[in-house]
């Protein structure tokens, strides 16, 4: 009987593993001394299944790397009408022929790679997720940052250091009225050192930052703040909401 449980056991699972169906696929060559890498999108087969979307990448010579996504899902990054996720200037440089795969030159690896962004939808007044992904040393993919709401805005060097950082929003504005707004700052992130580590949150270049292009009362949004901006490109706190 002991025997016969764990084989009636591996019966059940087999009979329920998890078939998956291919939405969007590219193939780019993410390494110049590299066969190309094929980069897809799943969704399961079964239309009732729980599971959401998940990311295949099918790596030269290695074994695949599978990445999950949140409930959202993946989307494209900017529609036939130019409506999208993110300003479609920001991706106007993709090194992959796909809306949904952003294969970036202003990011790169600690070898030259160029890293890989993904994005989901937002809903309400939460942007959607980002997901990104870069090369390890031995050229296998590994992910560097996640959020599950975070709009992304720009991809600069802030400090000169020859590495852009990333920069967004973790959240959308509310306004009743322009000069009733939340407070939602942007958000500075320092690339790793190696691909084996994640990207970080740098309360300097965010203050710097949002003192530049936005205003500065903390690195967290609120709706307790109200901020005018009524006058483009000066917003300005003008007192704590329902005062």
């Amino acid at each position: 009987m002991s025997i016969l449980i764990p084989l009636l056991l591996l019966q059940l699972q087999a009979g329920h593993a998890q078939h998956w169906r291919t939405t969007q696929m590219t193939r780019v060559r993410w390494q110049a001394a590299s066969a190309p890498y094929s980069l897809e999108i799943e969704v399961p087969a079964d239309p009732t299944s729980a599971d959401s979307q998940r990311l295949r990448i099918r790596v030269p010579g290695r074994r695949d790397y599978l990445l999950s996504g949140n409930e959202d899902g993946f989307v494209a990054m900017s529609g036939p009408n130019g409506n999208g996720v993110i300003n479609p200037s920001l991706v106007a440089d993709n090194l992959a022929p796909s809306p949904y795969f952003y294969l970036t030159p202003k990011l790169r690896g600690a070898h030259g790679s160029p890293m890989l962004i993904l994005f989901g939808s937002g809903f309400a007044s939460d942007p959607g997720s980002i997901y990104i992904i870069a090369l390890d040393s031995t050229g296998y993919p590994t992910q560097v940052f996640r959020d599950s709401t975070f709009l992304l805005t720009a991809l600069v060097d802030l400090d000169r250091d020859g590495t852009a950082e990333v920069i967004g929003k973790p959240t959308l504005t509310q306004c009743g009225g322009c000069g009733t707004c939340s407070y939602d700052p942007y958000a500075v992130y320092r690339l790793p050192d190696s691909a084996h580590h994640r990207v970080r949150y740098d309360l300097a270049l965010s203050r710097n930052y949002n003192l530049a292009h936005y205003v500065w009362a903390g690195p967290k949004s609120t709706e307790s703040l109200d901020v005018n901006e009524c006058l483009p490109g000066k917003p300005r706190i003008v007192g704590r909401h329902g005062h």
